[in-house]
């Protein structure tokens, strides 16, 4: 399953609203009057899929649900202009896995010798 992740961004917490800074004049501010897009945008590290951030949002929020979810982080892709990258755990070749293990590559999960990967996805 896809592990949505955000890039780096700076933040600003406003009343009602957030704003992202990732470089000098560009910018984006997005509307949180209860506080639910910060706490996804704090869940969005790659380590969970759209169901667990569900899952975890819910627990504070109840009506929020996996379409609700999947509907925000692609509304989030498209407002950043493609900087959440959806981490599919690819697997090396099998005569490059020995390279990636010795470099102590790792996914945000921990999941060992793939982590080039989403260093590469994230550039």
């Amino acid at each position: 399953m896809p592990r949505p992740r955000l890039k780096d961004y700076a933040r600003q917490v406003g009343a009602d609203q957030i704003t992202l800074f990732r470089d000098a004049g560009v910018e984006i501010t997005l509307a949180d009057p209860d506080g639910k897009v910060l706490a996804l945008l704090d869940l969005l590290d790659g380590t969970r899929t759209v169901d667990e951030l569900a899952d975890t949002l819910s627990a504070r929020w109840p009506t929020v649900g996996v379409e609700s979810v999947a509907a925000a982080v692609a509304g989030l892709d498209d407002a950043l202009d493609a900087q959440i990258h959806r981490i599919p755990h690819p697997v090396p070749a099998a005569e490059e896995l020995p390279r990636y293990v010795a470099a102590g590559w790792t996914w945000p999960d921990g999941t060992a010798a793939t982590g080039v990967f989403a260093t590469a996805v994230r550039q």
